[in-house]
């Protein structure tokens, strides 16, 4: 679980850094790349990845966020 939770904010934290560099959030990015606004670089399809890592990662957070170990 801690693994998870420093993934999500190592990611957020890149996230970030894209963010403050192009005055742009996640958001509004993905909407205007989706209508083709951006052409394609390397550094917006890490961006795209980041993103998407991140709703990987909130989605196993989610998951096994409530599984309990037992020994």
């Amino acid at each position: 679980m801690q693994l998870l939770a420093h993934s999500i904010q190592r990611t957020e934290s890149r996230l970030r850094e894209f963010e403050d560099k192009h005055q742009l959030s996640i958001e509004e990015f993905l909407r205007r790349y989706e209508n083709d606004e951006f052409s394609e670089t390397l550094e917006l399809d890490e961006w795209i990845g980041e993103s998407m890592m991140l709703k990987r990662l909130q989605k196993n957070l989610d998951i096994y966020g409530g599984v309990k170990f037992v020994n």
